[in-house]
């Protein structure tokens, strides 16, 4: 095992990470990986057959699954012309958490409401922001997103929410490692926020992210009330959780 400083002692017990001889070798070796646990191996992309066996397991027929991967590919090909090579589903693990917000000092977002968790999974999700949802409320971009779900005949519990930081978490940073892309870009490919559906428990503020926050959950991205921002959109999802 190599050297290891004080200092790097230090870092691992600042970021509440325990003080073990492999966590130091993790340390050393890839500091980014430990502190970051994100990785390919929390979510990872389906191709539309993998995604129809995984559906076949969560009580749909085989005419019932397949109609409704063809229908997310209909809607991506429509929307954001996604092509037949470009993954519209992922298996995502049950686990993974985005980072302890009481490492940073004079933050108040330690309390959330609902688990934060991924829960083991298969994610129906775009990696672009919903076209014309910036700028709208909460309650127009749930109108939004039950038109989809309605015109391309998908699930009734597909699209009809915005997702937690966690579970976005698992999908963006995966998706960065594998293409090299930072999530979530607007139509103009800028940089834009993505709404979120988890909130903090004191006065219900909502969390709204993008990329760089998931290094880093800033308090001052936290709005409350159902207003619209112009650069905060939302994400198509549809998941659908094993048991």
């Amino acid at each position: 095992m190599s050297e290891v400083t004080t200092g790097q002692v230090k870092e691992l017990l600042l970021h509440k990470i325990r003080y073990t001889r492999e966590n130091l070798q993790a340390y050393l070796d890839d500091p980014d990986r430990l502190f970051n646990p994100t990785s390919e191996e929390f979510s990872n992309p389906l191709t539309s057959k993998e995604a129809v066996e995984l559906l076949l397991q969560n009580k749909y027929t085989r005419q019932e699954a397949r109609e409704i991967v063809k229908n997310w590919r209909k809607f991506a090909k429509n929307v954001f012309g996604w092509k037949n090579n470009q993954s519209i589903a992922y298996y995502v693990k049950a686990g993974f958490r985005v980072r302890e917000p009481s490492m940073y000092p004079g933050s108040d977002i330690g309390l959330f409401k609902g688990d934060l968790l991924t829960k083991e999974s298969l994610v129906f999700w775009i990696p672009r922001i919903l076209p014309n949802s910036c700028g709208m409320s909460v309650t127009e971009q749930r109108a939004m997103l039950l038109e989809i779900q309605e015109e391309y005949n998908l699930p009734e519990h597909h699209l009809d929410f915005f997702g937690s930081i966690s579970l976005l978490s698992a999908l963006i940073l995966p998706h960065y490692r594998r293409t090299n892309e930072q999530v979530p870009l607007a139509e103009d490919g800028q940089w834009n926020f993505v709404r979120t559906d988890t909130c903090r428990i004191t006065d219900s503020s909502r969390l709204y992210f993008h990329f760089p926050d998931i290094f880093r959950l800033d308090p001052n991205y936290w709005f409350s009330g159902d207003k619209g921002y112009p650069e905060v959109g939302c994400f198509p999802l549809g998941v659908e959780l094993f048991d």
